[in-house]
């Protein structure tokens, strides 16, 4: 719809109103889109919508009047436009291919969505208010200079949205653009000074975690999680990565249980690392916002429960924070 110049807006509280199937109630998230204030006319406008609802899979209803029963008006500041984002994906050596692979996937293919491709050379050279949103997925961005550093930070304190996940994050909280971890003094444990090579595959592969699912808590109430319809969800955890919680408390949308359910094989150490941790979360800067997560959200292309909130944190990037937003 965005692509075909259709105002699209979102409710950010619920309402219910009158449909041709009696009162409905709308959840947040939902869309609304109005006949007036459009560039197609009214009968294109209507065969628009009604074929991207039927692409999509979704249910488009007809309301008789704009008056809703209860919750929020629709011409009210809780009822906001959804803007076409410009999205780059930083693609090219150093990046995990498979990663940033299943984020082009999910807007490539699922959505048919426009996206530019960036090297990470090109981060401290090119104009990025050409983008609203760059997705930064696992990999080694050592080789970012300061100048690249500079350049993303003024980008996201001017309005931009910064999307990372995996060891991006890291990156991002070593670089001033997320809360860094304290770090843990070295146990003084001499009993592990020394190992039998021999043991070393064991040893390894008992501490290494490579792909579990993991329960979690969402706070759907936040424009991240719009969509889903239960607190409840299983989030993919593939690294020993954790998020140091922001200072908004309300910003620390996804939090792993404090006793989680597993689904594979997790060692205790990294068991006990992961309970109780947020796994995504929203971090405001100056006008813009950085988004973490812990893990691949659209992991391996088949992870649809969390590839959502990718999908949210790219088209409503302008709307997870606070503070005015470009």
């Amino acid at each position: 719809l965005l692509q075909k110049d259709v105002r699209v807006r979102t409710a950010f509280e619920p309402f219910t109103s009158r449909t041709g199937n009696g009162e409905t109630r709308f959840e947040r998230g939902s869309l609304v889109i109005t006949a007036s204030g459009q560039s197609l006319d009214a009968a294109t406008l209507r065969q628009t919508v009604d074929e991207a609802a039927r692409e999509a899979g979704v249910t488009a209803y007809g309301l008789g009047s704009g008056q809703v029963i209860s919750g929020v008006d629709l011409g009210s500041n809780s009822v906001k436009v959804v803007r076409a984002p410009r999205i780059a994906l930083v693609v090219g050596e150093g990046v995990n291919a498979t990663e940033i692979g299943s984020t082009w996937f999910a807007l490539s293919e699922r959505l048919h969505y426009p996206t530019t491709r960036l090297d990470p050379s090109q981060l401290g050279r090119i104009d990025l208010d050409n983008y609203d949103s760059i997705v930064l997925s696992g990999g080694r961005y050592d080789g970012l200079g300061q100048p690249a550093v500079d350049a993303i930070k003024a980008w996201v304190r001017r309005g931009g949205s910064l999307v990372v996940f995996g060891s991006a994050t890291t990156w991002a909280a070593t670089n001033g653009l997320a809360p860094q971890a304290e770090r843990e003094e070295a146990k003084d444990d001499k009993a592990d000074d020394r190992r039998d090579y021999a043991d070393r595959s064991t040893v390894q592969g008992e501490q290494r975690t490579a792909g579990n699912a993991l329960s979690a808590d969402a706070d759907i109430t936040h424009p991240l999680a719009f969509g889903l319809s239960r607190r409840d969800l299983f989030v993919n955890k593939e690294t020993a990565i954790t998020l140091t919680p922001v200072a908004d408390p309300f910003a620390n949308v996804v939090r792993i249980d404090a006793e989680p359910q597993v689904n594979g094989y997790l060692p205790d150490a990294l068991r006990r690392q992961a309970a109780g941790s947020v796994w995504a979360q929203v971090n405001p800067i100056g006008s813009g916002t950085v988004v973490l997560f812990a893990d691949d959200p659209a992991h391996r292309k088949y992870w649809l429960g969390t590839e959502r909130l990718l999908i949210n944190s790219l088209f409503f990037g302008n709307h997870l924070a606070t503070n005015n937003r470009r």
